[in-house]
């Protein structure tokens, strides 16, 4: 039985274990702060040795709820070597809890960010952050990239980056001197 902390004992071995048998607690946390919290799970046998067994519990209750806006990010097709106009992106936070946010990346270098924040920084839900994004493609075709907000002790949320790069060209006709 669950004798403290914000645990409950969903599932649990009833009945005898055979010696050398293995029994299975399934406990989930259900947090009612965010915090780092602790609890123990007690199992009660008849076994002389060890009639209580308590068994420590963590988990770590969070409030935060991470926005990005706009979700996903699409570009206009962009020439090759050229590059886009920048786009804002807005990360937000809606829960009641701030976050430390710790780094805000794109993995595919035909997108680039600027205007970055000063991080670490305190995410609040009163007070959204951006960053531009452009798209500057080096060969042609659609692109695609995701874009990482890290916060809270490696915590991550991703939305996708797209873009189609083109190749353009134009000729004269008739060719020649004019």
């Amino acid at each position: 039985s669950i004798i403290s902390g914000p645990f409950t004992l969903v599932n649990a071995t009833t009945g005898d274990v055979p010696a050398g048998g293995m029994g299975t607690y399934v406990v989930t946390c259900n947090p009612t702060t965010a915090d780092n919290l602790s609890g123990t799970l007690r199992i009660v046998s008849n076994d002389p040795d060890e009639m209580n067994l308590d068994v420590g519990l963590a988990c770590r209750g969070i409030t935060s709820a991470i926005t990005v806006s706009p979700s996903p990010i699409g570009f206009a097709p962009t020439r090759v070597g050229e590059s886009s106009l920048p786009q804002t992106i807005s990360f937000g936070n809606t829960g009641g809890l701030a976050v430390n946010v710790t780094n805000i990346s794109i993995d595919n270098p035909a997108f680039a960010l600027s205007n970055l924040p000063t991080l670490p920084l305190s995410l609040s839900n009163a007070a959204p952050i951006g960053t531009d994004v452009t798209f500057t493609p080096t060969e042609d075709g659609d692109q695609t990239a995701t874009l990482t907000l890290t916060y809270d002790d490696g915590q991550t949320r991703n939305t996708v980056v797209n873009g189609p790069g083109r190749v353009t060209g134009f000729s004269i006709t008739p060719s020649g001197t004019l």
